[in-house]
């Protein structure tokens, strides 16, 4: 098996040695110096979490969950990987930290109910989670998709509502997904901000092309999946979230998805073929 550049089979990265590839992968992708205030804390450079102003409380959670998450990180990206493999991992782990200290650095509290800990011997939600998180990442050929699933960790790690076992399970159904899927999610809860007629998704005239077949059916598999749900009868049937889209809406951060990305999808139900006079 191919082995990542950089990599030798004798030698065994560190978790901070992970970030740092993650980092310049991010760089590389981005053509410029990676951004965040949580870049230095990542290198072990000063300043310190006190001199940024992080209460004692928030910083103490903080060391808690970064000692449950640092060996996932070695463990995955030291197994077998493909090159390509372990970039997407070391940038996945390099983003969630990322924005895991970002908020830290806001003052933003990580929960405290356990989920970073060993509870009756059980290994801590937290580090199951991960690892679930960077193996879906690690098979994501849909790329794009990716830093919209790696959300659902860093969000869950501050929201004591999601238990372990919904965790996995927004996790399943958001690697299940197809990326187009995912838009068609966040731009029928942005339809306000799009100007997006919902009533398009199942009725209505549309371009007859192959396209807008597939995509009403994976409309209807979200319904299917209980994220979506259509809300009145046809012809007019406006199509909204259901609970569970509504929860995984935030978990996946769909709310900072670029409006470019939410117009493509729009375009496939508005558009439709001129008839011949």
């Amino acid at each position: 098996m191919q082995k990542a550049k950089g990599r030798h089979s004798e030698t065994r990265l560190t978790w901070r040695q992970v970030l740092n590839r993650g980092c310049k992968y991010t760089k590389d992708a981005a053509s410029g110096a990676a951004k965040g205030a949580a870049t230095a804390l990542l290198a072990g450079v000063p300043p310190t979490l006190a001199d940024m102003g992080v209460s004692a409380a928030v910083g103490g959670l903080s060391q808690i969950a970064a000692a449950s998450t640092k060996h996932v990180i070695e463990e995955v990206a030291n197994r077998a990987l493909t090159a390509k493999e372990f970039e997407r991992v070391a940038t996945a782990a390099w983003r969630i930290e990322n924005e895991f200290w970002e908020r830290i650095i806001a003052n933003e509290r990580p929960r405290d109910d356990g989920f970073f800990s060993e509870l009756k011997g059980d290994r801590p939600a937290a580090e199951e989670l991960l690892e679930g998180t960077l193996y879906a990442v690690r098979s994501e050929y849909e790329e794009r998709k990716a830093p919209y699933v790696e959300h659902i960790f860093a969000n869950v790690a501050f929201r004591r509502d999601i238990s372990r076992e919904a965790a996995n399970h927004f996790l399943a159904i958001g690697d299940s997904l197809s990326y187009r899927q995912v838009k068609l999610l966040a731009l029928i809860k942005r339809k306000d901000e799009t100007g997006f007629n919902t009533s398009r998704v199942f009725d209505g005239p549309v371009a007859k092309r192959d396209d807008c077949h597939v995509i009403r059916q994976q409309a209807k598999s979200l319904v299917s999946l209980e994220l979506i749900k259509p809300v009145g009868d046809p012809p007019k049937r406006s199509v909204r979230l259901d609970s569970l889209g509504k929860t995984l809406f935030e978990l996946m951060s769909l709310d900072r998805m670029p409006i470019d990305e939410l117009l493509t999808v729009k375009a496939i139900f508005t558009s439709h073929t001129k008839r011949k006079r």
